[in-house]
């Protein structure tokens, strides 16, 4: 997930810039973009070093280093609809989102001597054509530094996916809400979060610090004011009632 909405901040920079190129016959785009400027989307913070320079931590840089080449091996079912004449076609694509085409190093040099005074990692990719077809339609805004600032609210290195999946189906309901009220069941909550296996394995007070944490940090960002969470007697279900930010629905 949090290399995946990387690739979208990326892509909206590039957009903006013109800087990719459309490959009609594979319907995709590529782009070529700086490691650094992969792992500034994906949320790792930089530390000082003796020599006085801020680097990204090596740990952090391996596992955003594994969460792009996970998700260029992971297959994505694509469904695609168009007219061919007087014939109506459906069709599912099966393929990746995101494929890594190159990685390379630029060592920039200087003087007579020719001394490598920087060094710069590249990777090239593709994206899938999907990204900017019925745009309205099949995506939803997040602001393009949300994996920052997940990281910081929570002042962590690591963000917990658990977080990461409840902030961003926070901003797709917001999309489809016209109240300003959200509501969800404690059931469709852990499926949200991805808590399945641990409420399954009985370690409900971990699932309920997940979902704490989850709910301090989407007010910490200003995603929702308040909720609330009440048991419905008729139906003996657990609901919890979101209220949105009024920034969040303007």
């Amino acid at each position: 997930m949090k290399s995946l909405h990387a690739i979208i901040g990326i892509f909206n920079q590039a957009k903006e810039r013109e800087a990719m190129t459309y490959i009609r016959e594979y319907d995709e785009w590529t782009l070529e973009f700086e490691m650094s400027q992969y792992y500034e989307f994906f949320g790792l913070p930089k530390k000082e070093e003796k020599d006085g320079y801020a680097r990204f931590d090596t740990r952090g840089q391996n596992r955003a280093r594994t969460g792009l080449v996970e998700l260029s091996n992971r297959k994505f079912i694509i469904p695609e609809e168009y007219n061919q004449g007087d014939v109506h076609v459906k069709k599912l694509k099966i393929r990746s989102l995101i494929d890594i085409k190159e990685i390379s190093e630029h060592t920039k040099h200087q003087g007579k001597a020719y001394q490598a005074i920087a060094k710069t990692k590249h990777i090239k990719i593709s994206i899938d054509g999907i990204f900017l077809k019925d745009f309205e339609q099949n995506f939803f805004r997040l602001p393009i530094d949300l994996n920052k600032q997940i990281a910081q609210t929570l002042g962590v290195k690591r963000v917990s996916s658990a977080v990461q999946f409840f902030i961003i189906n926070l901003y797709a309901l917001a999309e489809q809400s016209s109240s300003g009220i959200v509501e969800q069941t404690f059931e469709s909550l852990i499926e949200t979060m991805r808590l399945e296996k641990a409420y399954q394995q009985r370690r409900k007070k971990r699932v309920q610090e997940r979902i704490d944490q989850a709910i301090a940090c989407a007010i910490d960002l200003g995603v929702i004011t308040k909720y609330e969470r009440a048991k419905v007697i008729s139906s003996e279900l657990d609901i919890f009632r979101f209220y949105l930010s009024p920034e969040l629905m303007n």
